[in-house]
């Protein structure tokens, strides 16, 4: 990365399945990949069984993404309730980038409970959670 801000980094992305990539630039989300709104989540999903020996099949799945990068972003990795969750309208004055920083910051206990939370109140689905964050850095 530079020092003066300019974008010099990159990200690529290969999905099959339900799980999401989020590029974040202060908090809110400047690409979602593959799912681009909560409208594309569905209960059937584009998914390959662990013993697929189709090729055909997943190079007609498999999506392709990449995205240039800053310094300060962050690159989430989120399952699809998660995922679903972001890309919902209910976070408030927040950025739900901003929100997600803070939770990942905390722990896992913390994060457990905030994931009930949104469950009990009926703000994200009962299924498994997952999220990986990745902040690039600025040069020293």
């Amino acid at each position: 990365m530079s020092g003066d801000g300019r974008a010099d980094g990159s990200w690529h992305a290969f999905a099959l399945g339900d799980s999401c990539l989020f590029h974040l630039r202060d908090g809110v989300v400047r690409r979602a990949f593959p799912v681009e709104d909560v409208e594309g989540f569905g209960i059937t999903p584009q998914l390959l069984g662990s013993r697929n020996h189709d090729t055909a099949l997943v190079a007609e799945r498999l999506r392709l993404a990449h995205g240039t990068l800053a310094p300060g972003d962050e690159v989430l990795l989120a399952s699809d309730a998660l995922a679903a969750w972001l890309l919902s309208p209910h976070h408030g004055h927040r950025a739900p980038g901003t929100v997600l920083a803070t939770l990942a910051e905390v722990g896992d206990e913390p994060f457990t409970e905030w994931v009930e939370d949104q469950r009990a109140r009926g703000l994200m689905r009962n299924d498994d959670v997952t999220l990986i964050r990745i902040r690039v850095r600025t040069e020293a």
